[in-house]
């Protein structure tokens, strides 16, 4: 509860001009008669005298410069004004006894806003889970997704314009910090008539002779060089007849038979006619992270970025 003498509100009235200060403690007062139409009675609600209770009254009249009660030798009433009153009066005074409660559940990040931006990967594998459960954890928290490039997204960070990001380690650079969230290995994506679309399992060496799609470096260079490099590691230069950015267009050309790819394991949730997913022997992992500003000092922020590497650690 909040005491009535802590608060003093000035309003500035902008047609005409003026200021008008009113005491958070004559508000209760005025409520009291309000709610009672009979100052003695009223005074004993409130543990006070009657004559310093109708002195407050008459001041926030004063101050308001209106009429707020009708009195006769027989009767309190409230005047049009005083009716008006009464009813921003509630409102005002909920509103304070929120107050205190709001800011110490927005410093301790319950409440407020976080501005998360996300990759397509994060979209198909970490993301909606992520969202679903911050939200069942802290209701009061508004969530603003913004959908970009690992690039964007760093930039957006760094520019103040996102809280964090969800996005693949090694893409964030220097002058942020990152914690793993998910891990997830690379899989083999097949036209469906493919000699090797039957196998439980293939070594990259296997697809040696065939075409690759890659996503281009300029989109997602980690992912673009771990292709290359396991293909290298494999023994052999993978024939790259493409580049794009967008992994649904990768599996969209594998569809078609052009050429086979590999892409995050996640990717089998895009579920497209004439292709095959196929787990791959040895396969590399790609670490999903979130990414926030070393000075970020956003608590809601601060609470999603915890509570994301927790669900990794529980998963």
């Amino acid at each position: 509860m909040i005491p009535c003498s802590a608060w003093i509100i000035v309003l500035i009235q902008p047609f005409p001009k003026e200021i008008v200060v009113l005491d958070v403690r004559q508000l209760h007062y005025f409520v009291a008669v309000a709610e009672t139409l009979h100052f003695g009675r009223a005074a004993a609600r409130l543990h006070m005298a009657q004559p310093p209770l109708s002195r407050h009254i008459a001041m926030l009249e004063q101050e308001l410069g209106v009429k707020l009660f009708e009195r006769t030798s027989r009767r309190v009433a409230l005047t049009a004004a005083g009716s008006q009153l009464l009813r921003d009066a509630y409102q005002l005074l909920a509103t304070l006894e929120e107050i205190p409660g709001r800011v110490r559940a927005t410093s301790r990040g319950l409440m407020g806003e976080v501005k998360v931006g996300f990759t397509m990967y994060a979209a198909n594998s970490v993301l909606p889970r992520l969202v679903r459960r911050f939200r069942e954890e802290y209701p009061a928290v508004e969530i603003v997704l913004r959908e970009g490039l690992p690039q964007q997204l760093v930039a957006e960070l760094l520019d103040n314009k996102l809280d964090v990001a969800i996005t693949i380690r090694g893409e964030t650079g220097f002058g942020l910090e990152t914690r793993i969230v998910w891990q997830e290995p690379l899989c083999v994506v097949l036209p469906e008539d493919h000699p090797r679309a039957e196998a439980a399992i293939l070594h990259l060496e296997e697809l040696r002779d065939d075409a690759f799609i890659l996503v281009s470096r300029d989109t997602t260079r980690v992912l673009h060089d771990m292709v290359v490099t396991s293909c290298r590691a494999a023994g052999f230069e993978p024939n790259v007849m493409l580049e794009t950015q967008l992994q649904q267009t990768i599996v969209s050309l594998v569809a078609e038979g052009l050429a086979v790819a590999l892409v995050p394991d996640s990717m089998r949730r895009v579920r497209m006619e004439g292709v095959v997913y196929l787990p791959l022997v040895d396969a590399p992992l790609i670490d999903q992270v979130v990414a926030l500003t070393p000075d970020n000092r956003n608590p809601s922020a601060l609470a999603m970025a915890e509570f994301a590497a927790s669900m990794s650690r529980d998963s």
